[in-house]
């Protein structure tokens, strides 16, 4: 009697090898069903549970205000050699559909959050400090931007103690934003928006960063969810040398967390109610 189950068992493993990616039984996304108050409050304090609509389980989450920003509760262990598999099901209930976004915060080894500014760059921008760069300057001179984005609206910073072959993302050592960059003489001078607030001496290593914010958005990004329970989904997978890309792990991530950004920038007296669900997130065997 037990040989039927195993043999569909068996089947359906075999068709999902067929479609190139066979998914772990476990899911690495604690309380990630809605099963009860409690859970759907460690995610985030305006949640609240709606037993009446879901997807599969006793209840959904359910966010009624704008801009909420949700995070399962605990870390998750990455191992940057294997694929993962993020998924979750969102429904809008309210008169006016609401925009979601469905992804992951980057950490690193300490379990502190990978900014973009920290691995963002411009290629081709290494360089070096020409003089020493003193705590309260604002002006910076260094030895060569050729390559550099010069334009004042481009929201770049300079990352300190660069490497070459990018050993040093995630970079903290980060500088106020530059507001001017222009070349004198054989040298180029940058002006910083705001005073340094650490040293740096001569021929310390540099490179130009983009200072934009947000998570990685692998599953949805900027959705308007509709009316009937949609699932949405991506795989992330292999370890970035630098950059923030959606479908790699941002370079020196250790551990994640996933975030469900609901009602996004919703009008001020918009009605967006939304509903998400199921949230997975797995280690995959995907074919390169």
């Amino acid at each position: 009697m037990n040989c039927l189950p195993q043999k569909l068992m068996l089947g359906v493993a075999g068709l999902a090898i067929a479609a190139g990616t066979v998914v772990s039984a476990e899911n690495l996304v604690k309380a990630g069903d809605a099963g009860n108050v409690a859970s759907v409050k460690k995610w985030h304090k305006k949640l609240i549970q709606n037993t009446q609509d879901k997807v599969t389980g006793k209840s959904s989450f359910q966010g009624n205000v704008k801009n909420i920003w949700a995070y399962s509760p605990g870390f998750i262990e990455i191992d940057p050699t294997k694929a993962y598999k993020l998924s979750g099901s969102l429904k809008s209930i309210g008169k006016d559909k609401g925009r979601a976004y469905l992804g992951l915060v980057m950490c690193d080894a300490k379990k502190r959050t990978i900014q973009r500014p920290y691995v963002t760059i411009k290629k081709g921008s290494f360089t070096q400090l020409a003089t020493d760069a003193k705590v309260g300057d604002k002006v910076l001179k260094l030895t060569d931007c050729t390559n550099w984005n010069k334009k004042a609206s481009s929201r770049t910073i300079i990352a300190f103690g660069a490497k070459k072959d990018f050993s040093d993302l995630p970079n903290h050592n980060l500088s106020p934003a530059i507001i001017k960059l222009e070349k004198k003489a054989d040298i180029y001078e940058v002006t910083l928006k705001s005073p340094l607030k650490k040293a740096y001496p001569a021929g310390t290593e540099v490179r130009q960063h983009y200072n934009f914010g947000g998570y990685q958005y692998c599953a949805a990004s900027s959705k308007l969810v509709p009316n009937k329970w949609t699932k949405y989904s991506g795989v992330v997978k292999d370890l970035a040398k630098s950059g923030a890309p959606n479908k790699q792990f941002w370079p020196g991530t250790k551990y994640a967390r996933v975030v469900v950004i609901l009602n996004y920038q919703a009008k001020q007296g918009s009605d967006c109610k939304t509903l998400f669900d199921d949230i997975s997130f797995v280690k995959v065997d995907e074919k390169k």
